[in-house]
């Protein structure tokens, strides 16, 4: 008996060992499903995302369809339009030819005007420098005329003072003369 229950400790000991092991792979797998869920979820946003895309390409391409078409179009008439610039081109040609001629005689005309504008300036620059010493002489002159202004008002001045002080006089006189004569 002792045996048997030796035995059945052994086998709860290996089976309570096995369960901690189900446990643990319990979790493990529980931890695994949480993470596909997770995956799952986000493939599933991807591919919905992607369909997105793709019907915008889809999109995208009918509408390069269409432009492409419209270039065809437009590629067609350029090709008319270059032909007819080539026929430009050389009757512009000649017109250059032309207005190089007439360049060349407008700046020989330049040349001489170049010339004239030179003794111009030159003159200008005598006048300039004259102007310049009658403006020096006109601030002098001004200054003077200040000064001498300056002067004859302060003598007003003075003579004013004096006429004050001498009509005072006069009658501080009068005064006098009134008072001691009557």
């Amino acid at each position: 008996m002792e045996r048997m229950l030796t035995e059945m400790n052994v086998s709860l000991r290996a089976l309570a060992t096995d369960m901690a092991f189900v446990k643990t792979d319990m979790s493990s797998l529980k931890t695994d499903v949480s993470s596909l869920k997770t995956d799952v979820s986000s493939l599933k946003t991807d591919v919905s995302a992607l369909k997105t895309d793709v019907s915008s390409l889809k999109m995208d391409v009918s509408s390069l369809k269409t432009d492409v078409s419209a270039l065809k179009s437009d590629v067609g008439s350029l090709k008319a339009d270059v032909s007819t610039l080539k026929a430009d081109v050389s009757s512009l040609k000649t017109d250059v030819s032309t207005l190089k001629s007439d360049v060349g005689s407008l700046n020989s005309d330049m040349g001489g005007m170049k010339s004239d504008m030179g003794a111009m300036k030159s003159d200008l620059g005598r006048l300039d420098k004259k102007m310049d010493r009658l403006s020096i002489e006109f601030l002098n002159h001004k200054l003077e005329m200040s000064d001498k202004y300056d002067a004859f008002s302060e003598e007003m001045r003075g003579i004013y003072r004096h006429a004050a002080w001498a009509a005072e006089a006069a009658k501080a006189s009068a005064d006098k003369v009134f008072t001691h004569g009557a």
